[in-house]
């Protein structure tokens, strides 16, 4: 069970990480990230350097830039070293939740506040950016996460 719960946590860092990096990414530039239409056209994800809109096998968080040996697959720009640091951090943060925390309500919570935390944090420090929507969301996740685990012990 320690096992899987690990590869759960696990992955569930890397994806957040990619999340993670599409917020930094499109807050910096000022796009919307929270689209959900398809009309729109930062709806799926674009290498900013061609704008091709990017597939399956250019978003596994780490694994993408591993593979493409840290460049696009559509015109071999190069992807900047930062996103890959951000997912490898995001993943780092879930599994020491995990470690500290155990599998409990409150920990999927804090994991799931960890890309908001993280862009919030990463946005004000390297582009003197604040968007209090990040804020908001990651500590409106901690705060449920606490009532939740607080109600059901």
């Amino acid at each position: 069970m320690f096992y899987f719960e690990l590869f759960l946590f696990g992955f569930l860092g890397l994806v957040l990480g990619s999340f993670c990096t599409a917020i930094y990414y499109r807050e910096s530039i000022g796009q919307p990230w929270w689209s959900l239409s398809k009309q729109d056209k930062y709806y799926k994800s674009l290498c900013p350097s061609c704008e091709h809109m990017l597939g399956f096998k250019d978003l596994m968080p780490v694994f993408s830039y591993l593979i493409q040996k840290g460049k696009c697959r559509y015109c071999g720009a190069p992807i900047a070293r930062r996103y890959f640091l951000i997912e490898l951090f995001c993943l780092f943060l879930s599994i020491v939740v995990y470690f500290v925390m155990g599998m409990k309500v409150i920990s999927f919570f804090f994991v799931f506040s960890i890309p908001f935390g993280v862009s919030y944090i990463l946005l004000g420090v390297l582009k003197a950016i604040f968007p209090s929507k990040l804020l908001l969301i990651s500590g409106g996740l901690l705060l449920i996460g606490v009532v939740l685990q607080v109600t059901l012990l």
